[in-house]
This record gives C-alpha cells, structure tokens and sequence, in this order.
C-alpha cells in the first residue's frame, strides 16, 4: 500500500512532492526495486515511469551495475557456494572458492582446506559477510 502511495506522488504537479515520493523509493533499496520490476508500468504516466527508471538506476549503481535479476543470481549462487565449503570433497570445496571469489567475496583458502575450527570460523565468516550484504 504504501509504495502504491509513493508511486502515486510520482505523479504530483509539485516537483517537492514527486521528489519525496522518489527519495523515499531510494531508501527502500531492493524492496522498491522488486516492486518496480513486478509493478504493471503500463497505465502509469512518463513522469512515473521516468523517475521509477531512475530509482532503478541508483540501485544498479548501489550494485555496481548489476541488473537486479543479476543480483538475484549472484545471491543464489553465493548461497549455493557457501554450503560447498562445508563439503568434505576437495573438489566441491574449490568450486565453492572459485565461485564466492567471482563474486566478489574474499576467501581464506587456506583456512577452507584445514580440518576441524579453522574452516568452521571461516565459513561462519562468510555466511555473517554475506548475511550483512543481504545474500540471505
């Protein structure tokens, strides 16, 4: 209801309206631009749709400009890197490295590859890294 209401100040003749109604789909970051990416813009006027493209925009440079479906499957995949590190196959461990590290997250390879606290401080390290950054 209430980003039906700031989508709705988008369109106010006043320019400090419409500049608080896009300020404030700023601050909501992804929650906004999920709303946006499923929100049917078709009956909407071009002064939404242009500051609706905009919110977008500053999210995509907040993210390094990343599409938000880019950012999607960036955060399923860290998921999915994050667990191989718990395996006990070497292999799994290296794909989960390799993958976290594409995605921009530091890993400590040799504390992955020890037995026992180490890599358990580790993955913990990066499931609170990737917990801050919203991964999950």
């Amino acid at each position: 209801e209430r980003f039906e209401q700031l989508v709705e100040l988008l369109d106010s003749d006043d320019w400090r309206i419409r500049e608080q109604g896009r300020e404030e789909l700023v601050r909501l970051g992804e929650a906004a631009v999920a709303l946006i990416h499923d929100l049917d813009r078709s009956q909407l006027t071009a002064q939404q749709n242009a500051l609706l493209d905009h919110v977008i925009s500053r999210f995509k440079e907040q993210m390094g400009g990343r599409t938000y479906e880019q950012i999607l499957r960036i955060r399923q995949d860290s998921y999915v890197y994050a667990l191989a590190l718990k395996s006990g196959d070497t292999a799994l461990r290296e794909i989960g490295c390799k993958g976290l590290e594409s995605s921009g997250v530091y890993v400590n390879r040799e504390a992955i590859e020890t037995d026992g606290s180490t890599r358990e401080d580790e993955i913990a390290r990066i499931w609170n890294y990737l917990k801050d950054k919203g991964v999950y």
